[in-house]
């Protein structure tokens, strides 16, 4: 019940600076977004990625999508950039690099918000009955912690459940 606690008010500070963030990015964008890009809604057919699966489909900027990536596939802020330079080139779009370092602060509190409520809903709504999707968690947190810890407020507000994340995958 304490990490229950904890969690939930974890999540309420980070859905309070996503609110307060919102107006700092362009989430009122008319393209089409898939929502919850990762490894089971992703097919690679030759040289073409192919998104399946679009039930969180919303109208918005699909740089979010792009950049919700680096939390599914772990991938550094390096391979970031090449992938974000290809989806400008594919999408013609110029992005100013000050909007996009925002996107990048509301991308990583949006991805830690997604894994913590998605944690909360394995263990305490259905009852951890796939333990897989519980330790896929604690595993998604341990291995963006370096990402997520880039956030601002980060190491003030939001470590006690980064040392529980990192403590459940060890």
């Amino acid at each position: 019940d304490k990490l229950k606690k904890i969690l939930s008010e974890e999540i309420l500070y980070i859905q309070n600076i996503l609110k307060n963030k919102k107006n700092l990015v362009n989430l009122e964008a008319n393209e089409l977004c898939h929502g919850n890009l990762n490894q089971s809604t992703m097919l690679i057919l030759g040289d073409y990625v192919h998104a399946i699966n679009w039930e969180n489909a919303y109208k918005g900027d699909s740089l979010l999508d792009v950049l919700s990536l680096r939390y599914e596939f772990f991938f550094n802020e390096m391979f970031e950039d090449q992938m974000i330079k290809k989806y400008c080139e594919f999408s013609k779009k110029q992005i100013d690099p000050q909007y996009l370092r925002k996107m990048k602060t509301f991308a990583g509190y949006f991805n830690l918000l997604k894994i913590m409520v998605e944690y909360l809903k394995q263990v305490y709504i259905l009852k951890a009955y796939k333990k897989n999707k519980v330790l896929n968690c604690a595993i998604k947190f341990s291995k963006n912690y370096d990402a997520f810890y880039q956030l601002p407020g980060f190491d003030k507000k939001l470590k006690p459940i980064a040392e529980f994340f990192v403590e459940s995958v060890i």
